[in-house]
């Protein structure tokens, strides 16, 4: 039998993407995310209260801004400015996929993962549901008007 002491980690990475957009047209916006999940749509009061609340993890409210934290362990954070209109909407993304370190290791002979392998292309091949919401948060379909937007590789575990 073998023991092992000492420490064991069981490290992971997650490809993330977070942001803010303005919502311009709620009806078409909530007829693409209807079958969505990792959104949400508030008004700044609305955010505001829910980046207040005990359940909102991945917020924190500071005087003028919104911080939208991704699920991951490296603190990967967005910034969003509020705009002084408080019936203005927001659509919020919180995306976190776990794929373990497999996908992300580098193939160039040094050891670590590869940050560059995550990119808009790489949602668009693996995670068409998040891409569609990366879209959105770029404001490129006219639904929303960006705001702020990260998106990448992280330590989740």
């Amino acid at each position: 039998m073998k023991i092992r002491n000492g420490f064991v980690s069981n490290s992971s990475s997650s490809s993330f993407i977070i942001g803010a957009a303005k919502v311009l047209d709620k009806n078409r916006l909530l007829e693409e995310v209807k079958d969505l999940e990792d959104c949400k749509i508030f008004t700044r009061k609305g955010l505001e209260a829910y980046a207040l609340s005990r359940e909102a993890y991945d917020f924190s409210l500071r005087k003028d801004y919104v911080v939208v934290k991704a699920h991951t362990n490296d603190q990967e954070e967005c910034f969003v400015d509020l705009d002084e209109n408080e019936n203005l909407e927001y659509l919020v993304v919180n995306i976190g996929h776990n794929e373990d370190d497999g996908p992300f290791f580098r193939d160039d002979g040094f050891y670590g993962l590869d940050y560059s392998i995550v990119n808009e292309s790489y949602f668009e091949q693996n995670y068409p549901r998040s891409y569609k919401l990366l879209k959105l948060l770029q404001g490129k379909e006219g639904i929303t008007e960006h705001l702020s937007y990260r998106f990448g590789v992280s330590r989740c575990g």
